[in-house]
């Protein structure tokens, strides 16, 4: 059983020889992904430097000359691709342009640092002035930054996940030129960026939570107070803490009902982790998290490598109590709330905010609820959408009647627990019971004015190639488009036949769906992100039963 945290450590050493083969000549690793950034993996260059430069037991990679070649001739390929402005033509599903990748700059500076006295001199002139490009485009902005005493989710032109690794690579490249004035310029803007943080323990990306863009924040604040700690540091890492264990799913992926801008991921998103490990229950947390992750089917890449050694070199020793998941219900202050009834977990939301159409990482905010189970893990998604209408919770027929989701009101303390989204000619209402430990119930009504027929719309989490039982029918999902017509009770068995879903009135089964893809420029899915839906026709002040039952 290996140490934690020393899983981190030998978690990556384990995959240098699967990225070691997927070594291009020219200096960078190939993506996985033909049509992603192709320098994502160039991150890699963290752990190879450490490896190489540090002694401790069954590392065969210590003082290895072809290791440090391959370090050396990746520094070289980012200082050639690197233009006099200090940025990189990057191209990612479709997206194309120019940017300076804070990233990738801050674990090439950290491999700098380990190695640089076995660089010859000329080649550390070549490295010091591209940091020098880089960093320099990088204080630009975050001078700019500085012009506004309180940031809010319009500040900083990008994601506020991409602001605060600014601050980190320009600190780091104060650092190794010796520009005193860099560090304290990235100490100041992190210090307001850390005020900015919202009380429930996020940082607002379109006015609202992001969980999976929050770690991202969240590793930004955790290496900031490693290199220059502050009070403030300590306070925003203990509500981010409660914030990442209020918003993760017993299995520690992150509940997408909330987010206004990523999917559901199935694996757990650990960034930044070490900044928790300064709190003891962060330390079981985190702990937890690792183990989890490493048991996903999902091997890591090389910018995840970079940030688990991150988390091995910062982690904080000290004692790990026992993990003890929190049970009950719990709230942010937004209209969203999380509750845990034995082995099951159910999320309800109506957090309005604006949805741009222009935008294309701002999602819908139309999907109301999730659920998840022990034995299952996910089971119905409410990942958000944009522009698909037949994927939200509540649809009119006539669409006409939709408009924006204005808000809404949560009863967590009330029996049955329940939602109201509220629209402008209609009110959407979702109550949760569970008649037995094995059943949970999901009741909707229509209220308002609105006279008109709805749909109530399920997201089933189910992908390619799964099978499933349609009403005792067999089925593989494939790229065969079924619409499956289930009278009342029928039943739809998915999860390895563990989930077993029913209804109290006739619906429909819709396969493949594709949701809005916020990453390619044509926002169009590929076929492995297809789900189901199941469509339940709804009349006005009639109420609709979703019964699920796990085995």
């Amino acid at each position: 059983m290996i140490k934690f945290p020393q899983l981190y450590r030998d978690s990556v050493k384990d995959r240098i020889p699967a990225m070691l083969e997927r070594l291009n000549p020219e200096g960078y690793f190939s993506p996985k992904d033909p049509r992603s950034y192709f320098l994502y993996g160039q991150q890699f260059i963290y752990p190879l430097a450490y490896f190489y430069k540090t002694n401790f037991p069954d590392n065969p990679y210590f003082k290895d000359q072809k290791i440090l070649q391959v370090i050396i001739k990746l520094g070289d390929y980012v200082a050639k691709v690197t233009d006099s402005n200090g940025e990189i033509n990057y191209s990612s599903y479709g997206n194309k342009g120019k940017m300076v990748d804070q990233r990738l700059l801050t674990f090439w500076a950290d491999a700098y640092f380990l190695i640089k006295d076995e660089l010859e001199s000329s080649r550390r002139v070549i490295w010091e002035k591209t940091f020098l490009r880089s960093a320099g485009n990088l204080a630009m902005r975050i001078k700019g930054y500085l012009e506004q005493r309180r940031f809010n989710w319009m500040s900083f032109s990008t994601g506020p996940n991409h602001a605060i690794l600014y601050a980190v690579a320009l600190y780091l490249a104060g650092i190794i030129l010796q520009k005193k004035d860099w560090c304290r310029l990235a100490d100041k803007f992190t210090v307001r960026f850390a005020e900015y943080q919202h009380p429930d323990g996020y940082w607002a990306e379109d006015r609202g939570p992001t969980p999976l863009y929050n770690i991202v924040s969240l590793a930004g604040i955790a290496r900031m107070n490693v290199l220059s700690p502050q009070p403030v540091y300590r306070e925003v890492l203990r509500r981010a803490l409660n914030f990442h264990k209020t918003v993760s799913y017993p299995d520690f992926t992150h509940v997408a009902t909330i987010d206004k801008r990523c999917r559901y991921h199935s694996s757990p998103f650990t960034w930044g982790h070490f900044g928790f490990s300064i709190f003891p229950e962060g330390r079981s947390f985190i702990k937890q998290a690792a183990l989890v992750r490493l048991k996903a089917p999902v091997a890591m890449e090389g910018e995840e490598c970079a940030r688990w050694l991150e988390n091995f070199i910062h982690y904080q020793e000290g004692e790990i109590p026992a993990y003890h998941p929190w049970k009950g219900c719990r709230q942010l202050t937004t209209v969203s709330g999380f509750i845990r009834k034995g082995a099951w977990e159910v999320t309800l939301s109506a957090d309005a905010s604006i949805v741009s159409p222009r935008n294309p990482f701002n999602l819908g905010n139309n999907n109301h609820f999730s659920l998840w189970h022990k034995t299952t893990g996910l089971i119905i998604n409410g990942s958000q959408d944009k522009k698909h209408p037949l994927h939200n919770t509540f649809l009119p027929v006539n669409k006409r009647l939709q408009g924006p989701l204005v808000g809404g009101r949560i009863g967590l303390d009330a029996k049955p627990k329940y939602l109201e989204a509220i629209y402008p000619d209609f009110v959407g209402r979702l109550e949760v019971k569970w008649p037995n430990v094995s059943t949970c119930l999901i009741r909707a009504v229509i209220g308002g004015p609105s006279k008109e027929r709805f749909l109530w719309n399920i997201p089933l989490f189910v992908k390619p190639g799964d099978s499933i039982r349609l009403n005792n029918q067999d089925v593989k999902l494939g790229k065969t488009v079924i619409r499956y017509r289930l009278g009342k009770g029928n039943q739809i068995l998915f999860a390895s036949q563990k989930a077993i879903i029913s209804t109290s009135t006739p619906c429909t089964f819709h396969w493949p769906c594709l949701p809005f893809n916020s990453y390619s420029k044509n926002n169009r899915s590929s076929f492995e992100m297809a789900f189901a839906r199941l469509e339940i026709p709804l009349k006005p002040g009639k109420k609709v039963e979703l019964i699920t039952h796990v085995c």
